[in-house]
């Protein structure tokens, strides 16, 4: 009997479960070109280029901070040790002491700075891809598909006619 009012439960609970979903208004697009310009694919072209360029430069930049920020990690559990190691009577070897840990102060701090750098010129970058595809895309350029057709040498207007 418990079982039959459960389902009954549920099954009255359902209409207001429908009521409670969201719904989102269909987005809205303008009518698709039947041709992309040739002005047009050869700016999208070159902003493509020129932001991949970019987006490879950043990786390799990225690597070399990784590579950086690993040096420093070693050299901090070096300073670490060297510190519990330290004999604090000999005012000489504290100074030592602070001075190399001062210039691996001013290493992190540079590195940081560097860091910030690259991610905002990252940011940009992501920015600048999204005006890009807000731009090209809805006309007709398609960026993962232009490799494929300038390798396999198709025409212009072979490629672009919509179907």
């Amino acid at each position: 009997m418990k079982l039959a009012r459960g389902i009954a439960a549920l099954v009255a609970a359902a209409p207001i479960a429908v009521l409670a979903q969201t719904a989102y208004p269909a987005p809205r697009y303008g009518p698709a070109p039947d041709y992309m310009p040739r002005d047009l694919w050869a700016s999208c072209s070159e902003r493509q280029d020129v932001l991949s360029q970019r987006r490879a430069d950043l990786e390799r930049e990225r690597i070399g901070l990784d590579r950086e920020n690993e040096r420093l990690s070693r050299e901090n559990r070096r300073l670490a040790d060297e510190l519990r190691n330290l004999d604090n009577h000999n005012v000489a070897a504290v100074d030592a002491y602070n001075a190399r840990q001062s210039r691996y102060n001013q290493r992190v701090e540079d590195h940081n700075r560097r860091a910030a750098e690259m991610n905002d010129a990252a940011a940009n970058n992501n920015a600048d891809v999204q005006y890009m595809m807000n731009d090209c895309v809805p006309r007709g350029f398609v960026w993962r598909d232009r490799d494929w057709w300038e390798r396999d040498g198709y025409h212009y207007s072979d490629r672009y006619r919509l179907r």
